[in-house]
């Protein structure tokens, strides 16, 4: 299969299965999308670029496998769906919509207990993660996630 037969297939599949709401930011890699799936649940879309460069590709593929590894932990980011094709990554993971730490922190009062409980979720993500061998390298109040539905709070 040609890599435009490959990419229109990839293509076709994501756009059946998630519909584009918005661009949530971008990194050196890629974008992040929020998505919706056919029953309207909300979720983060990753697209990575990786066809310009080597370091595109290996960070897709570390990403990818960190993310396989770290399914159902309370305080880290489900992964739940991805695919790829000769340019680009799609990771599909849990939309946190509590926007990130550092904005959460800012935006309310100084509250002991709660910053407590925010810093042992976080020992506890960081913690499970180093034991799957996995790092971070990125690891700054910008890049830790807060979710405000019932089904998880903190840090993600």
């Amino acid at each position: 299969m040609s890599s435009s037969a490959l990419y229109k297939v990839v293509t076709e599949l994501m756009s059946a299965k998630y519909e584009v709401v918005q661009p949530l930011g971008n990194g050196v890699f890629g974008t992040v999308y929020l998505v919706k799936d056919s029953r309207g649940t909300e979720m983060a879309m990753k697209k990575i670029q990786w066809h310009r460069e080597r370091a595109g590709y290996d960070s897709a593929i570390r990403e990818s496998k960190a993310f396989a590894l770290t399914r159902h932990h309370a305080h880290v980011v489900e992964c739940i769906d991805g695919y790829a094709d000769e340019n680009y990554a799609y990771i599909v993971m849990e939309y946190c919509d509590g926007g990130n730490l550092n904005k959460y922190m800012l935006a309310r009062q100084f509250n002991y207990q709660e910053n407590l409980q925010i810093m042992l979720q976080l020992a506890d993500a960081v913690s499970f993660l180093h034991h799957n061998e996995i790092l971070h390298r990125d690891l700054r109040p910008h890049n830790i996630l807060i979710k405000k539905a019932a089904k998880r709070s903190g840090p993600s």
